[in-house]
């Protein structure tokens, strides 16, 4: 049986001790007073935080696509063009052709 690497075992370290100190600082919440200050939001702030929210995600999805069709690296998809599945080489990928 091959020993871990210490970089590995270090790494493993760290994730618990995240682990650890999330869920000890959850335990530490006044959720109550979290709650209080949740409700005094209104409706139509958090309605639109997330409408915002849900827009930057478009216009993110938006942006690499011009970038990658800037590029040429995807071709958009036609009506009753089959998808090509991509192979280890690649000049076999749709985007490269």
């Amino acid at each position: 049986m091959t020993r871990p690497k210490i970089s590995t075992l270090l790494r493993w370290l760290g994730t618990l001790v995240g682990i650890v100190l999330f869920v000890w600082l959850l335990a530490r919440q006044d959720w109550m007073r979290a709650l209080a200050a949740l409700g005094a939001i209104p409706l139509w702030a958090l309605m639109f935080s997330l409408a915002l929210y849900a827009l930057s995600y478009g216009f993110n999805t938006l942006r690499w696509c011009i970038l990658l069709w800037a590029q040429n690296a995807v071709r958009p998809a036609r009506s009753g063009q089959r998808p090509v599945e991509p192979t280890s080489a690649p000049s076999e990928f749709p985007c490269s052709r």
